[in-house]
């Protein structure tokens, strides 16, 4: 399946639990890893749930950019009323360590009346050396 449509599900899924989903998918899947893509897949899945747990109001936008080099996740919610302390959450500190071990960069963290959890990762994976 392709992230647009891991994208729609996860939509349809958190849809059905009566959140609203804006999503928009920018760039070609082909060619990307399957490690990027697992670790996406973990991103909006924590993301999403994050959301529904904590966000003032349920809804979400999902943007989602291949380029040639690199993915880039962004999903945005309303702040939540406890959403200062940022980091406490045990789903974040993993979703920074499984990005991080592709060589990716994460970030949680608010943004005026935000609160934003975007990834960078890359395309395919750097080759291991013999």
């Amino acid at each position: 399946a392709g992230i647009l449509d891991i994208a729609r599900e996860f939509g349809c899924t958190y849809r059905d639990a009566g959140m609203r989903i804006d999503i928009d998918v920018a760039g070609d899947m082909d060619g990307v890893s399957a490690a990027p893509r697992i670790v996406l897949h973990d991103v909006l899945r924590e993301a999403l749930t994050n959301v529904a747990k904590h966000a003032r109001s349920p809804r979400a936008s999902i943007r989602i950019g291949i380029e040639s080099d690199k993915v880039t996740v962004r999903i945005e919610s309303a702040l939540g009323a406890n959403a200062s302390n940022g980091r406490s959450g045990l789903g974040l500190a993993g979703l920074e360590h499984r990005v991080a071990a592709i060589d990716g960069t994460f970030q949680a963290e608010p943004d005026r009346e935000h609160w934003v959890v975007q990834a960078h990762l890359p395309r395919r994976l750097a080759e291991a050396s013999a």
